[in-house]
């Protein structure tokens, strides 16, 4: 089987490369934006430069590889960053997707999807099937994406989740547990929310997640988090407890004491009981987490 990942320098692209190297049933390639291979890619993992927006090089570029599937995982995905650049979000998260779809479409190839909680709103847990109600232009925008994809009569899975973090890999940027460590470890104050809830995504579930969908060829729209519900300043404290930093130093705060250019859900929190029935997914707890990530 030949899986294309759009967006492999990413962090859940790469995490997916990392899963995917050694299985000999499938051949993997990815794009990034760079014209240079990122160094630390899987060897047997085929990089392929492709500006995501170029419609033309969409088209070429999946009818090159003829892939049976693809991950679209490429997004503009800092929240602050589409609120005040608007139309560059849209290109990227809503036309690139609907060029994608329409290569998938020629090629007969399978689409999955990657999207958001935060196309939702205030008041988690939600469904599946529930109405959508984005707070910010991030998530309209993937509202919008979404939209296109079921409406495409290709064959597809959405895939959801909420504030992935896990292992730093080579060559990536620290997820939220990183960056707390990095700033305790240097005895440095932090300020970190105290009123908004996630269910936060170890990756490696899910990649598997992911894995499950692609075994079992499912389809239809996932959600993929935790199972425990934790506000930014509790994951900060636990991070601070695993290794033994001085929890006086995280400091609380609300959304009141910040101007951010986009507002973030109060409780975008997922419901992942069809995961569970239909996948056989399993979360991994935050406390067992952590020693993985670190």
């Amino acid at each position: 089987m030949r899986i294309l990942i759009t967006g492999i320098t990413g962090f859940v692209g790469r995490h997916l490369a990392e899963r995917w190297k050694a299985n000999n049933s499938l051949q993997v390639a990815g794009t990034g934006r760079s014209f240079n291979r990122q160094a630390h890619l899987p060897e047997n993992i085929a990089y392929l430069p492709l500006e995501i927006t170029n419609e033309t090089d969409v088209h070429a570029l999946i009818t090159s590889y003829t892939p049976d599937i693809v991950v679209h995982s490429a997004a503009m995905s800092k929240p602050n960053d589409c609120e005040l650049q608007q139309q560059l979000c849209y290109d990227v998260n809503v036309n690139a997707t609907r060029y994608v779809i329409d290569a998938c479409k020629k090629n007969g190839s399978k689409l999955i999807f990657m999207s958001t909680d935060f196309v939702f709103g205030d008041d988690g847990p939600y469904s599946e099937d529930d109405a959508y109600s984005p707070v910010n232009y991030y998530g309209q925008s993937k509202v919008f994406a979404e939209e296109i994809v079921r409406s495409s009569n290709i064959e597809y899975a959405v895939v959801r989740t909420v504030l992935v973090y896990g292992k730093q890999l080579e060559g990536l940027n620290p997820t939220f547990p990183q960056w707390v460590k990095g700033q305790l470890e240097k005895g440095n104050s932090i300020r970190v929310f105290t009123d908004q809830y996630r269910t936060a995504t170890f990756v490696n579930d899910l990649t598997s997640g992911i894995d499950s969908i692609v075994a079992g060829n499912a389809t239809g729209i996932f959600h993929f988090c935790g199972s425990e519900t934790f506000t930014p300043f509790d994951i900060a404290t636990k991070v601070a407890s695993h290794f033994g930093f001085d929890t006086k130093l995280i400091l609380p705060v609300t959304r009141g004491d910040f101007a951010e250019a986009a507002r973030r859900p109060i409780k975008s929190t997922l419901a992942i009981e069809k995961a569970k029935r239909e996948l056989l997914y399993s979360p991994t707890p935050l406390a067992d987490a952590l020693p993985l990530i670190f």
